[in-house]
């Protein structure tokens, strides 16, 4: 867990639970169609950086 997420959970002080869901949310891999998906709907940008 990095400094940064530490600092969040402590501030807020959230469950158990939460923290563990909100991990599990940002482990989800997003498929590039998605993001594809998401730029021609303009909805994001078209210069947006996206992951590999």
């Amino acid at each position: 867990m990095s400094f940064s997420i530490q600092r969040i959970a402590l501030a807020t002080q959230p469950s158990t639970q939460q923290i563990l869901t909100d991990y599990t949310s940002m482990q989800t891999k997003i498929p590039a169609e998605f993001r594809t998906e998401l730029k021609l709907q303009n909805l994001i940008e078209q210069n947006a950086p996206v992951p590999a």
